[in-house]
């Protein structure tokens, strides 16, 4: 798993970098630089190359390292476990990690059977804007059983379906994105219709928690913070814990809460 996200980030930065250089061996040809601040711009452009270059070759080492690290797929339940390492792979379309602190491989969020149409658009829908494309999202275990599907509807507000692998709906997420610059709030509802779990985004600092009907915390994520005795496992800066089920069981809606941590992620909420 960790080898392909390094392959794919390898591969990118490596044809990133050829473009790069590309443009500016063009505008050498074409446009002769005549001032200092000609061979500034172009300078400017080649450091861009080296950086995309120095990310590849950086890439290419953990390639090889990943390759020496065994990574054991949990026989563990994502359902069960109380926290979830996420590492966000990026690509056309996000594409989410997941992972227990031990190391063991707990499943992955990938989207499904993406139109060829739209990987052209995911290069202007960057960030939180791909999420506006109509691109359904799964939710696999380890050993690649898909456990739900996500898709997110609605401009004003997002409106996130949650359905099981037969496309029958186990609810929703509603998140509330305009209404205000310092808090983002969202609610889950079951097939029903009820709210079963409040949510709460703080803007500028990225932190969210959900809450059951009783009050109680049901995850909490706080953002930057990564224990430091999993560092010598997770050795990328780019790696996140999430706490699930804090005081409070949510049994069965278990797999709602997931989902809406999910979609949390993939639009890159949690900055």
């Amino acid at each position: 798993m960790f080898s392909e996200m390094y392959a794919r980030r390898m591969k990118a930065a490596f044809w990133a970098a050829v473009a790069v250089f590309g443009i500016a061996a063009v505008l050498l040809l074409t446009e002769p630089p005549e001032s200092p601040e000609d061979w500034l711009n172009v300078s400017m452009i080649a450091v861009t190359g080296v950086v995309l270059l120095a990310v590849s070759a950086s890439s290419r080492n953990k390639l090889n390292d990943s390759k020496k690290i065994p990574i054991p797929e949990s026989g563990t339940p994502i359902e069960e476990l109380d926290h979830l390492i996420i590492k966000r792979d990026p690509g056309f379309f996000p594409k989410l990690l997941l992972f227990s602190r031990t190391g063991e491989s707990m499943g992955e969020v990938k989207p499904m059977n993406v139109p060829v149409l739209f990987y052209p658009l995911s290069f202007i829908f960057k960030d939180s804007l791909v999420m506006l494309l109509p691109v359904t999202y799964g939710l696999y275990r380890s050993g690649g059983r898909l456990l739900l599907t996500l898709k997110r509807k609605g401009l004003k507000r997002s409106a996130v379906a949650i359905n099981d692998p037969h496309g029958i709906q186990l609810g929703m997420y509603i998140q509330e994105d305009f209404k205000s610059l310092a808090k983002t709030k969202g609610v889950v509802k079951n097939s029903a219709g009820e709210v079963i779990l409040s949510g709460e985004l703080k803007n500028f600092s990225g932190d969210f928690s959900f809450l059951d009907t009783d009050g109680r915390h049901a995850v909490r994520f706080d953002n930057g913070f990564f224990p430091h005795e999993l560092t010598g496992l997770f050795r990328d800066m780019d790696n996140d814990i999430v706490y699930l089920n804090e005081g409070s069981g949510v049994g069965q809606n278990r797999l709602l809460l997931l989902a809406a941590v999910a979609y949390l992620f993939l639009e890159k909420s949690v900055r």
